[in-house]
């Protein structure tokens, strides 16, 4: 039998055993590949799809803004990124795709208008993307075995479809956090948040056996794994430089095996390369330290024995010395600084809040607050580094216009 349309084939052409393994979460009964249409390009997205930038997420906010102006800032920063920028645009399209089918359904419930459909009526893409939905809520509550299997029976049905790449990625995800919480948990911690200019930042790389049984590492010239580094550096004059490298998790080279007892703990310090110093005055740098225990053989018992592991991301503050006081409560020393009437101190205070709210809408709101409903008490100069942080806070494009940023703030809120 032919079919019209790719990628929507009635549940009825699929065989009973398909249907079975794909509800229970099974991996046990194959559905023959569906054949590619000459002309259209199946996607791998593992090569094709990227989580995007910070600054390619602030290009999307700006092209998506309600204001023109914005709109072809956003446009033109994406056009000239290039090609390059493509994966990452691919992954916010489907991302956001999905989010929105969520709310669909959700606002269809609210409407009454719609009941589940059958599985008779139901087209195979409808049900892999609801057993899509089904594995993000598994991983999201921890059950992550069940969340492996089901990722894995939709996967052995349909490989190369639309959500294949995210199914894949949240398998392995289930996978790793599987064995960190059973067996072997790498991490990365900072032992101090902030750093002064000048001085030499480290993290401790922990391995943390969760295991009744001994864990052995065995290693090649000592290397465990590596870090990927990402330093971002700001001028107060508004100059922006972002450095990536790598770095090494590294035992000395003579160990060649590394063995932890039950519920024991082995650990080592990385020292972060910054590369070129951070200047005295004027400067601030955010490191971004993240990493993959990767050695050349693992074990406990029999669980993930070898899987690379991936190590959550940890950051440190660098800032001129003297500056480090209250750098722990952004949002006091934000305070401060509001009224001290310095600029370095704005501009430190301001910064690393901005940074502290990335993850926190909360305090991101409160920072953009706090700035705004202070802007019109600002000499200039304090003004620029203000304007600067609440275009960065926020995506929008007012500069040093007070009174624009004052009525933006209120009709925003209301």
């Amino acid at each position: 039998m032919t079919r019209a349309t790719p990628r929507r084939i009635p549940i009825r052409l699929w065989t009973l055993a398909a249907l079975g393994a794909l509800a229970a979460g099974r991996a046990e009964a194959q559905v023959p590949a569906e054949p590619q249409q000459p002309g259209v390009r199946t996607l791998d997205a593992e090569a094709e799809m990227a989580a995007p930038a910070p600054e390619v997420l602030q290009a999307i906010r700006l092209l998506v803004s309600s204001d023109p102006k914005e709109e072809e800032r956003g446009r033109r920063l994406l056009e000239m990124k290039g090609i390059a920028a493509a994966p990452q645009l691919r992954y916010w399209v489907r991302k956001v795709h999905a989010e929105a089918e969520r709310v669909k359904a959700v606002l269809a419930g609210l409407e009454g208008r719609e009941k589940a459909p059958s599985l008779e009526s139901m087209s195979a893409q409808e049900l892999l993307h609801r057993k899509l939905l089904e594995c993000r809520a598994l991983v999201k509550e921890g059950e992550y075995s069940q969340a492996v299997d089901l990722a894995e029976a939709v996967l052995l049905l349909d490989k190369h479809g639309p959500h294949a790449w995210e199914l894949r990625r949240l398998s392995r995800r289930a996978r790793e956090r599987l064995v960190t919480r059973e067996a072997l948990e790498p991490r990365l911690e900072a032992e101090k948040l902030v750093y002064e200019a000048g001085e030499q930042p480290t993290v401790a790389f922990r391995l943390a056996n969760r295991h009744s049984r001994e864990a052995r590492i065995r290693l090649d010239k000592g290397v465990l794994g590596e870090c990927d580094v990402t330093v971002t550096r700001k001028q107060l004059g508004g100059e922006m430089r972002l450095e990536r490298t790598k770095l090494r998790i590294q035992a000395p080279p003579e160990v060649r095996q590394i063995v932890i007892g039950p519920g024991k703990t082995w650990e080592r310090e990385v020292l972060v390369d910054l590369g070129e110093a951070l200047p005295l005055a004027g400067a601030v740098a955010r490191v971004q330290v993240e990493g993959m225990f990767r050695p050349s053989q693992w074990a406990v018992e029999d669980i993930g024995a070898n899987l690379g592991l991936s190590i959550d991301e940890t950051e440190i503050w660098v800032v001129p010395p003297g500056e480090t006081a209250l750098c722990e409560q952004p949002l006091e020393k934000l305070a401060v600084a509001l009224l001290a009437g310095k600029r370095e101190a704005l501009f430190v205070a301001g910064q690393i809040s901005v940074w502290a709210g990335e993850d926190d809408a909360y305090l991101n709101e409160r920072v953009v607050e706090m700035i705004v409903s202070s802007i019109e008490d600002l000499d200039p100069q304090r003004l620029q580094v203000a304007g600067r942080l609440l275009e960065e806070a926020t995506g929008q494009g007012f500069g040093v216009d007070a009174g624009r940023w004052k009525a933006w703030w209120a009709k925003l809120r209301g």
